[in-house]
């Protein structure tokens, strides 16, 4: 805790260098910073130094006391008053009392008495530090929290507020640009798939301690998200044009994890800083390079570039073709997941081992890629996630990969669209939202999206979410509104504009009834802190 800026203010030099070397300062732990023999010099000692406790006599030349703490309080300067006056003058001490003066000690001073006083201020004092630090942490947590949600869903692909929500956080306007990372866990299939769910939160709150501290000695600004299980990205902001470091920051990151926890990682970075609008394709290229790369083994550093489409070899447009029967899945189009599908089949099928040296480590690694999808979504238990696994360790050839791949695939579209029937149209509704918070969103809409009806949709969305379709929407754009608040400069109109509300004055409605407050008291609450 800090120490305690205090200052004196008296006429009588006499009295202030009692009060200077008589109150026993230094162990309240108070440094005088200033003593001034009017109010008007004493403003000059505010001005620069704000201190938090003030010993004032009331009557002095040029501007007295009561003129002075009205000054003070003018500039609102958040202080402890305490008055000295050797006059029984009451209407002197209600005008001092008006402007939240803590105490009134009369003179001659009691010293001791005076000690008392300043302790109990001091103390006071020190509780209000300790609250405004506590507050600055918290909304500093909420800030950092949503600022990390931002990232993820920019990574996912959730692009409709990302241009305009990224601004430098310097505040020049300027959009943020990052190095991007991913972190995977090398022998994934070897320990992952048998840690309990005990361990999985341990190791996953290990991992992430360690990436997050990695690179602080570097002096860098950066978020670590777990993607998936086994899996972090590392978003660093830029701070210089060069990413000369990439080779040095990802090899930092790998050398901690293991030195650490033992834990052998692989390392993949994007060359070059990116715009946000860029993450999702980037952390998708990576992580495709990081497993696909010919020489991967353990303990490495993968360097990615772009690539033009037709420089890529066949293993990229196989990923491609996972990637795309996963998003299909995800989105719940049967139909689409279908065509993607036997797009992916066709690329398989034209797969030989004298096409692709490394057929068989790349067709593995989709395998695995698919599972560790399939898993995050969902759409397989632990007994058929198991079969896989054993599928996995007996395929001796491309052509047994391939079927491993293929029925994978069929089972997971099968059990999503038959046994989670409702469950799979409420997870397409929710990325359908997430994907169009800025648009004008109706039932109806939503309904023609997943092709069943407005009654069923609206049925099952409150089963699923127990909220109306309303509600849920409402909250999703105010809890966006809320971060857009506190991590961007736009402007309350510009901010209703984005989610979808044309009227601001209909929007700040909205907001004050689900946050308590109006945006700009919302905005101005965080700002102070």
């Amino acid at each position: 805790m800090e120490r305690i800026k205090g200052m004196l203010v008296d006429d009588e030099v006499n009295i202030l260098r009692n009060l200077r070397n008589v109150v026993p300062w230094e162990s309240l732990g108070v440094d005088i910073i200033g003593m001034a023999k009017n109010g008007a010099e004493a403003l000059e000692v505010i001005q620069e130094h704000h201190p938090s406790l003030i010993l004032c006599d009331i009557r002095m030349p040029i501007m007295d006391g009561i003129h002075f703490i009205e000054e003070i309080r003018g500039q609102d300067e958040d202080c402890e008053i305490i008055m000295l006056t050797g006059y029984k003058d009451f209407e002197y001490m209600r005008s001092s009392i008006r402007y939240g003066v803590r105490d009134y000690l009369l003179k001659p001073i009691d010293y001791e008495g005076l000690r008392d006083v300043v302790e109990s201020a001091a103390s006071d004092i020190r509780m209000k530090q300790l609250k405004k630090i506590m507050e600055k942490k918290k909304w500093g947590n909420i800030a950092h929290l949503a600022y990390e949600k931002n990232l993820y869903d920019a990574l996912r692909g959730y692009l409709s507020l990302s241009p305009w929500v990224w601004q430098e956080r310097d505040g020049d306007g300027e959009p943020t640009a990052y190095q991007l990372f991913v972190v995977d866990m090398d022998n994934y299939s070897g320990q992952a798939r048998f840690w309990e769910d005990e361990d999985r939160t341990l190791w996953n709150f290990a991992v992430k301690n360690v990436l997050s501290e990695a690179l602080l000695e570097y002096g860098l600004s950066y978020a670590v998200l777990q993607m998936r299980e086994g899996e972090w990205c590392i978003l660093i902001e830029r701070r210089s044009n060069s990413p000369k470091h990439l080779r040095k920051w990802a090899d930092k990151l790998r050398n901690d994890v293991n030195t650490s926890l033992k834990l052998a990682v692989s390392v993949g970075g994007f060359e070059t800083f990116l715009p946000v609008e860029r993450l999702a394709h980037a952390y998708k290229t990576v992580q495709r390079d990081l497993h696909l790369d010919p020489g991967k083994h353990q303990n490495q550093v993968v360097v990615t570039r772009d690539k033009p489409e037709e420089g890529k070899d066949i293993e990229y447009f196989l990923w491609d073709g996972i990637e795309n029967v996963v998003s299909a899945l995800k989105q719940g189009e049967r139909g689409k997941t279908k065509e993607a599908l036997d797009d992916l089949n066709q690329e398989l099928k034209s797969v030989s081992a004298g096409s692709l040296v490394h057929v068989e480590q790349i067709l593995h690694y989709l395998a695995l890629h698919l599972l560790r999808e399939m898993k995050e979504m969902d759409v397989i238990n632990a007994a058929e996630e198991e079969t896989v696994w054993r599928k996995l360790k007996r395929s001796v050839g491309n052509e047994d990969l391939i079927n491993v791949i293929d029925q994978l695939v069929q089972e997971s579209m099968e059990a999503f669209f038959r046994k989670k029937k409702s469950e799979t149209l409420m997870i397409a509704a929710r990325d359908y939202i997430d994907r169009h918070l800025d648009g004008d969103l109706g039932v109806e809409e939503l309904a023609d999206f997943l092709e069943i009806s407005s009654s069923y949709f609206s049925m099952l969305f409150k089963q699923h979410f127990d909220q109306t379709f309303v509600e849920y929407l409402t909250t999703k754009r105010m809890e966006k509104a809320k971060v857009l608040m506190m991590t961007t400069n736009l402007s309350i109109a510009k901010i209703a504009g984005r989610l979808g509300y044309s009227d601001r004055r209909y929007f700040t409605k909205v907001f004050h009834k689900f946050a308590g407050m109006l945006p700009s008291e919302y905005r101005e609450k965080h700002q102070k802190v």
